[in-house]
């Protein structure tokens, strides 16, 4: 599917033959019209990206689809290690992939290999998160670990390879999960309670523990966003978004005129897209330090049971079962609170995971 001049210039991406015409422009009463038409101007081809999707089949595994304003070829399925990938995320500007669900793994992907890293984790949850610290290569995991463990900590190499660096006590099937870099804090949401860990020194270690400050949350919470000095919370059993103020860390109250959610995901300058399940839609969030407005939902046709976004915020993907067999991804464009659907992509099994890396070979 091609998008307009429009969107292409709106995205950084442009294709050729897209050019423009200032004699188009709006004319005030009595002005001459003079044709001072432009010919087209080849424009830069549109930013390659990969769109990478854990799927389940026969074999689970890794998906990679490259995608320049239109998908192209999928690239080989990578069935080793073959899990269903509850989430994943891309480092920085590169290749390099993580991914959670029974252990945790580091990938660096190629359209026709992986070499991949696995490193002990904890068992399954029903929703799985990962953070990552650019700056001191310090990442977080939520995971099903002993007794009431729940969060991991991971360091990584300068190949992005990760290595465990520590846990902590968690909230019952905690998943969700931010970071909050800022103030070198570590937010993490289960069952009707999330708790704040305030890391110590410049590598980020876990508080000594039962120093960590719990909240009421919801029963099925999806995800949080930092936005200022708040957390917002955001659940799937339950209408609304929970606002949390930081310091001292509390429930503060709940946002109403939000569906619940499946997914959410963080855009730069403080916004967010958020998928509804009833109606299934897709909401862009201006988030203004914790004070949230809302954009006009875009309707879907289903829930949506996965979704990334670019490093640039220019690109949204996400993802749709369409019957027991066979998924969609679709991305999107974003260009302040409008979504606009560049382009869709068939993909067999169940997706439980997107992510959005530069490209590679």
């Amino acid at each position: 599917m091609r998008g307009t001049c429009a969107t292409w210039l709106l995205l950084g991406l442009g294709e050729m033959g897209c050019g423009f015409s200032p004699s188009a422009a709006a004319l005030s009463d009595g002005q001459a019209i003079v044709d001072t038409a432009m010919p087209d101007t080849p424009l830069p081809p549109p930013v390659a990206r990969w769109i990478v999707a854990g799927v389940t089949t026969t074999t689970p595994g890794i998906v990679v689809h490259p995608f320049a304003g239109v998908f192209g070829t999928p690239c080989a399925k990578q069935t080793s290690p073959s899990y269903a990938y509850r989430t994943l995320l891309t480092r920085n500007d590169s290749t390099y992939v993580y991914g959670v669900e029974s252990e945790f793994w580091g990938f660096g992907l190629g359209c026709a290999s992986v070499d991949s890293t696995m490193v002990a984790g904890g068992g399954p949850r029903p929703i799985q998160r990962i953070v990552l610290d650019s700056t001191t290569g310090v990442g977080f995991f939520t995971a099903d670990g002993a007794l009431a463990i729940g969060v991991y900590r991971f360091t990584t190499a300068s190949d992005g390879k990760p290595t465990i660096g520590g846990s902590a006590n968690a909230p019952s099937a905690a998943g969700a999960l931010v970071f909050d870099s800022a103030h070198a804090a570590l937010y993490m949401a289960g069952t009707s309670a999330v708790y704040q860990y305030t890391l110590v020194g410049t590598q980020l270690t876990f508080p000594s523990p039962g120093s960590n400050v719990a909240a009421p949350m919801c029963t099925a919470p999806v995800d949080l966003i930092v936005s200022g000095d708040s957390i917002l919370g955001f659940c799937s059993d339950v209408p609304g978004i929970r606002h949390y103020v930081r310091s001292p860390f509390a429930y503060d109250k709940t946002i109403n005129g939000l569906g619940a959610t499946t997914q959410v995901v963080a855009l730069p300058n403080d916004m967010a897209v958020a998928a509804t399940s009833s109606p299934s839609s897709l909401v862009v969030l201006t988030l203004n330090n914790g004070a949230p407005t809302l954009s006009s939902p875009v309707a879907l046709s289903s829930s949506v049971t996965a979704m990334a976004v670019s490093e640039d915020g220019l690109v949204l993907v996400t993802a749709q079962q369409k019957d027991a067999s066979n998924a969609e991804i679709t991305a999107w464009s974003v260009s302040g609170t409008t979504l606009t659907k560049l382009a869709t992509e068939p993909q067999a099994g169940t997706i439980t995971a997107l992510a959005i890396t530069k490209p590679g070979t």
